[in-house]
């Protein structure tokens, strides 16, 4: 109880940190006159999960089921805005699905699925192959801050390259649990299912922190297309239940950013 406590406190001084930290910036942003950049993207993630618990092990093992990635999709607005010569801050406000997948293989008669996938148990006795993906989905509204530093360029600058770190405020938006059957195979006539709940109890918020490189290409004076791969991780288990969550993604964001002279 005490190691759980101790977590949730240590949890809790991060995301302060992490806010307190955005808002400094948005007030120093405010305050100054220079000009930003504003910028769209896309990414497509690679969710590897990290999913332990003694209850979750033994569920594991009792459904014949073993957990693999989840390609998911990102997509955010960004403000960049100059903080020195060689540095600059990119604030970002989008949306993210993070998650992972279980596999129940080699399914036979009355093997238990999942409550809600027709009666709970595999109904036939047919040599035909019976699998079972379930894709368990963490939809996120994303804030992301990240520090962005320069380290090489080419020699008429028109590419630069970043070194980038940074930190990920998660708010969760919805969660939920979707069921496909191998190809060829329905249950009760149907091979897709979709559940409401992953079971997970997962938290409302959630922190995470990045690292990774950043390519510009300067298309114009006025356009620059960027593509910044990056790998995050989140070090508190995005549920509160027994089973811990911990999502690894690697992610590339692929877009493009345009100067904003304020008055």
């Amino acid at each position: 109880m005490t190691n759980k406590m101790n977590w949730n406190l240590n949890k809790n001084k991060c995301l302060s940190i992490s806010f307190a930290f955005f808002l400094v910036v948005l007030k120093v942003n405010g305050q100054s006159k220079q000009d930003f950049e504003l910028g769209l993207s896309v990414a497509p993630a690679v969710n590897f999960c990290q999913v332990k618990g003694t209850e979750w092990e033994s569920y594991i093992n009792s459904s014949k089921s073993s957990v693999s990635n989840h390609m998911g999709l990102q997509a955010h607005a960004w403000i960049k805005k100059s903080i020195g010569k060689n540095s600059d801050i990119q604030i970002g406000l989008g949306y993210a699905d993070l998650g992972f997948e279980r596999i129940q293989k080699s399914l036979k008669f009355l093997d238990a699925t999942y409550p809600g996938i027709g009666t709970g148990v595999i109904p036939d006795i047919s040599s035909m192959e019976k699998n079972i993906t379930y894709t368990y989905h963490f939809r996120n509204l994303q804030i992301p801050i990240i520090c962005n530093t320069l380290v090489g360029h080419s020699k008429d600058f028109r590419i630069k390259f970043y070194a980038s770190a940074g930190a990920v405020l998660n708010t969760l938006l919805t969660h939920s649990l979707e069921a496909e059957t191998a190809q060829g195979y329905l249950i009760d006539g149907q091979s897709k299912f979709q559940l409401d709940s992953t079971g997970c109890n997962p938290n409302r918020i959630n922190l995470a922190f990045q690292v990774g490189l950043k390519g510009v290409y300067k298309l114009d004076k006025n356009k620059s297309l960027f593509v910044q791969p990056l790998i995050g991780y989140f070090p508190f288990s995005i549920t509160s239940s027994s089973t811990s969550v911990n999502p690894i993604l690697l992610q590339v964001n692929v877009g493009l950013m345009l100067p904003f002279e304020r008055k």
